[in-house]
């Protein structure tokens, strides 16, 4: 992850100074073509050049960056290095694998707007898929920026991400049940996130004293929220057996969360 947020910060750094590389690609061996948005591969088909990984002139995709004139500082610009980056990314986290196929289908699945292969990293890293599948959308409108991705949960530590979880619950307790659009979402998908019985998975350990105070709804996403905001701040009350599960601080209560449900983070973001 770090290696992949120096590439982002690069980009992103580039991005400020108004200008875009345009030809972001991983060179992994004689067959590079892919790397492309839609938007560029469709003006570089336009002006003549149907070669697979083929360049053309700057404002379509050459070689090098570039900026100043010819909308080189623009948003949908700088999106198309998003689009290329994104691919990265999923090569990265996917070994010797592309999101839209093997190189000689790639650019032909990107210009018919073909949904990207992104399976292979959505079970095992939902934060990633998340960010990729952003990343790669057809519309250039809707990609993140640079700095958006550099923000991405995906390359937050477990500092951060223990800390959100906290405070979105500490955000869920004082909205209104009856009434609250956030709470309505949360729960909406409560069932595909943490389950239908998430005690069922939770360590007997931790759910000794759950309930003493106030009573658990073991369906809910907010109420299992609870649970872990009540275990981080009352950490050094808990029986020992409880405090071995979870220990250190903050990254044994996060690692434990995260290994019965990983996709609660990005549910909550």
């Amino acid at each position: 992850r770090g290696a992949l947020l120096q590439i982002a910060e690069g980009v992103r750094h580039l991005h400020g100074l108004r200008i875009v590389h345009r030809d972001l690609k991983v060179r992994a061996g004689p067959y590079s073509a892919g790397w492309q948005a839609p938007e560029v591969l469709s003006r570089r088909i336009a002006g003549g050049d149907a070669t697979p990984g083929g360049g053309g002139d700057d404002e379509s995709g050459g070689g090098g960056g570039s900026s100043g004139g010819g909308g080189g500082g623009s948003r949908r610009a700088q999106a198309a290095d998003v689009f290329a980056l994104g691919c990265i990314f999923f090569h990265c986290l996917a070994p010797a694998a592309h999101p839209f196929g093997e190189w000689w289908e790639r650019e032909a699945n990107v210009l018919r707007g073909h949904a990207p292969q992104l399976p292979r990293i959505a079970a095992p890293l939902p934060d990633a898929h998340d960010l990729v599948r952003r990343m790669v959308r057809a519309d250039p409108d809707a990609r993140p920026s640079a700095a958006d991705v550099c923000r991405h949960p995906f390359f937050w530590g477990d500092e951060r991400r223990l800390a959100f979880l906290v405070d979105f619950s500490d955000r869920l307790e004082r909205e209104d049940g009856a009434s609250s659009a956030l709470l309505l979402c949360v729960e909406r998908d409560a069932a595909r996130v943490v389950g239908r019985a998430w005690d069922r998975r939770v360590d007997a350990a931790l759910l000794e004293d759950a309930g003493r105070y106030r009573s658990y709804d073991r369906a809910s996403a907010r109420d299992f929220l609870r649970l872990v905001r009540n275990k981080r701040h009352h950490f050094h009350e808990l029986p020992p057996a409880a405090r071995a599960l979870l220990a250190p601080l903050p990254s044994g209560l996060l690692h434990y969360v995260e290994s019965l449900f990983p996709r609660l983070l990005m549910h909550c973001w």
